[in-house]
């Protein structure tokens, strides 16, 4: 997992080369008033999914893996926490279902806590377990852009 400011993005290009055309997808395309809905970057390879929503508390959810994709999640606009935990250490609860590249595990009152605002980015690789979109301090409107890079 890698946490930080957009701003700072380039530190990161070259830990896997498609996180770049990601990356610079992010800082020249997305503002505030960018529509919610889905954008092709690279094909099915890198696209981008722009979404408004309300927080939640965190025991409402459950977290989420992928296999075929690294989630590139940046928050536009809204505070919220993304709670992390290593998929090796969590219990299933829905297998992975590879039509939805995603498998679901139980709340774990152990995760690691990210306190995401506008302007900052997570990275979550297939062995970084996410439950996103929880309560920060209180429920509030979130724009965020889950940006999709196939694992090669």
């Amino acid at each position: 997992m890698i946490a930080d400011k957009l701003k700072n993005s380039v530190q990161y290009e070259t830990v896997y080369k498609p996180l770049k055309k990601a990356f610079t997808y992010l800082k020249k395309n997305i503002t505030a008033h960018t529509k919610d809905g889905t954008y092709k970057i690279q094909g099915k390879d890198i696209y981008a999914i722009v979404q408004s929503y309300n927080t939640v508390q965190p025991e409402t959810k459950r977290f989420e893996a992928h296999r075929k994709y690294i989630d590139i999640q940046y928050v536009v606009k809204g505070k919220e926490i993304i709670y992390v935990h290593p998929v090796s250490a969590l219990n299933l609860t829905e297998k992975y279902n590879r039509a939805k590249d995603a498998a679901f595990y139980k709340h774990n009152i152990e995760s690691s806590i990210l306190k995401m605002h506008s302007g900052t980015f997570a990275v979550f690789f297939p062995q970084d377990g996410h439950k996103p979109g929880c309560i920060a301090e209180k429920s509030g409107r979130v724009k965020k852009v889950v940006v999709k890079v196939r694992v090669w």
